[in-house]
């Protein structure tokens, strides 16, 4: 039989994501699938939230400075930036599932050492491990969840699951508000347990059960299919299919994949390479921190080359100027909210604008702890204003609701559309907090403020699941999560510098960040579309060797002939 390039091409080919996908069909899996990101994503909300709830007990506890608290928030955030690209390396390197799983757990150990603290010192360590451990949940839930849903019903899904952080963020401050005030404190190990570390060991109970979920599920269709692993692909596939139809994963129709000429090649090479390593027991599958660097800065530089370059420059300012104006309102929510309360008790009556009132509320004498058996109780209400707490429920309460309403209407207006959008009207509406000079009104204001902010965020979220090519998206998702922490740091920064200088200045900046943010969101790309265009793989020298052997095999052989003497 004479092989031919065309013969070639026809056993490398086969059914790309998209057509496998559906052919998978749409249901059950899907749903289970959306929970168990959702969750995940539930999870990293509750502990990128939490710093703004316990840390005026922390500062009661540790008898911290306002530049203390400053670093505790800037460690976090830091910590995310840190281990950015190592999360997108080990999950384009190892999968999403294992990753996802992996830095679960790890943080359920921070989160348990973290309730012990003895010392600042030792609780601020610990929270940059959160960080760190926290950028894997928080950059690949979509990513992961993307990878199971096709391509039509995508921005639903994503959209649908940016509600859970909202949700993480509405549940927070109800906890808070019935869990931190309580006056009491317990002596253990050396350490005075009091209600905010009892807040804080509740972020075990969703990672521990995400982590579970995580470790059910199965790694995804499309990165095994990138990654050139076509039979674990393809028992994917056959799952979701008789997960959904009910019948018998015989009998999903599709028996090949089409597989990147790269990832074949990687393959191969890996395969001699774990050969080679396997007879010498070197390395356990050639896969040392050397390779992981080396795959690190490959795949980063493929970010940084045309065409991929602009889609990379564009969605990390997107996401900078996105999370600036979200971590910098809402790390702050709940202290303007506070000293406007404050303001409001203590001068029954009066009207003035928010600035007025903050800047008043600023110069006030810091409230006294109270005593509990001899000992100062950091969770009581005259250290933490409960008020605060459920004044934030409400207007996250209400961004969720918004958020709902977003993602059905998302389908007809499109990504780029709502994440453009909604960030434009967030930053006009924001301009009305200068003029509020009641609580009422400070809450409206600050419901459609961030009602908007957080639905073009995760427009912005559906946008990036799948804006860069497959075999590069975990390192180009966590190189945007990367320029979001650096977002965040800076908004939260500058609101706590600039509000002792002035009250306008941060609260301006803040808004008109988000109006930029809208205005660039007009210029984003959609899905990249790469493996749709191509023509298909240019058969090499061995992918020729390989399809005549296979050939050779499949070809009937004579029968042998008997002889006789």
């Amino acid at each position: 039989m004479k092989v031919t390039t065309a013969t070639v091409r026809g056993k490398m080919d086969g059914a790309r994501f998209s057509t496998a996908i559906d052919a998978a069909g749409h249901g059950k899996f899907q749903y289970v699938a959306f929970l168990t990101a959702g969750l995940i994503y539930f999870t990293s909300g509750m502990q990128s939230g939490i710093n703004a709830y316990i840390l005026p007990s922390v500062k009661c506890d540790y008898q911290l400075s306002d530049s203390q608290m400053g670093v505790l928030n800037a460690l976090f955030l830091g910590g995310g930036g840190l281990s950015a690209h190592l999360w997108g390396a080990l999950s384009d390197s190892y999968g999403r599932r294992p990753v996802l799983a992996g830095a679960l757990l790890i943080d359920a150990v921070c989160v348990s050492a973290s309730t012990l603290a003895p010392n600042f010192t030792v609780f601020a360590v610990l929270r940059l491990f959160s960080g760190m451990l926290n950028m894997a949940p928080a950059g690949l839930a979509f990513l992961y969840l993307g990878e199971f849903v096709c391509d039509r019903r995508r921005t639903a899904f994503s959209q649908a699951m940016g509600t859970m952080w909202i949700a993480s963020w509405i549940i927070l401050p109800a906890l808070a508000w019935v869990v931190i005030p309580l006056p009491w404190a317990v002596d253990f190990l050396g350490v005075r347990l009091q209600s905010w570390r009892a807040f804080l060991a509740l972020l075990l109970v969703p990672t521990l059960t995400a982590a579970g979920l995580a470790l059910y599920m199965p790694e995804t269709p499309k990165f095994l299919q990138a990654a050139g692993r076509e039979e674990d692909a393809l028992k994917v596939y056959r799952r979701i299919y008789a997960t959904n139809t009910g019948e018998s994963a015989d009998g999903y129709p599709v028996k090949r994949l089409h597989l990147p000429s790269s990832a074949r090649a990687e393959a191969r090479a890996e395969a001699r390479a774990n050969a080679v390593e396997a007879s010498s027991h070197a390395h356990a599958h050639g896969k040392d921190v050397l390779h992981i660097l080396a795959r690190t800065l490959k795949l980063s530089a493929e970010l940084f080359k045309p065409p991929v370059l602009y889609r990379t420059a564009l969605c990390c300012t997107i996401y900078f100027c996105s999370m600036f104006v979200l971590y910098g309102f809402g790390y702050w929510l709940p202290e303007l909210l506070n000293r406007f309360e404050l303001h409001a008790n203590a001068h029954p009556g009066e009207s003035e604008y928010v600035c007025a009132v903050l800047s008043a509320a600023h110069n006030s004498s810091s409230p006294v702890p109270v005593l509990v058996d001899g000992a100062t109780s950091c969770g009581d209400a005259t250290v933490v204003d409960p008020s605060a707490f459920l004044n934030t429920a409400i207007i996250n309460s209400a961004s969720m609701t918004v958020n709902l309403l977003s993602t059905l209407t998302t389908g007809y207006i499109g990504r780029r559309t709502l994440s453009a959008g909604c960030n434009l009207l967030s930053g006009a509406v924001g301009f009305g907090l200068l003029y509020a000079s009641s609580t009422l009104e400070v809450v409206a204001v600050a419901i459609f403020f961030n009602a908007l902010a957080e639905t073009g965020c995760i427009g912005i979220n559906g946008m990036i699941v799948d804006i860069f090519p497959a075999r590069a998206s975990g390192v180009g998702v966590a190189s945007v999560m990367l320029s979001g922490r650096l977002g965040g740091s800076m908004g939260n920064l500058a609101m706590g510098y600039l509000l002792e200088q002035s009250c306008e200045l941060p609260l301006m900046l803040l808004f008109s960040m988000a109006i930029v943010c809208g205005a660039i969101c007009c210029f984003a790309h959609g899905r990249y579309e790469e493996d749709d265009k191509e023509e298909g793989p240019t058969p090499t020298k061995e992918d020729v060797e390989i399809a005549a052997r296979e050939a050779a095999a499949a070809t009937p052989q004579p029968l042998p002939t008997v002889c006789k003497e």
